[in-house]
């Protein structure tokens, strides 16, 4: 997911989390790289 830290406000990144959180048994890794949330699905 792009744009997870940076200068569009908090709004990426509260969907981003909620995202993982309702995905969270399905993933198996997230992680972020500058300004990207990474996650991979089982």
């Amino acid at each position: 997911m792009d744009d997870y830290v940076g200068s569009y406000g908090d709004r990426p990144k509260k969907v981003s989390d909620e995202f993982l959180n309702n995905y969270l048994p399905d993933i198996s890794c997230a992680f972020i790289l500058g300004a990207a949330f990474f996650i991979r699905r089982r």
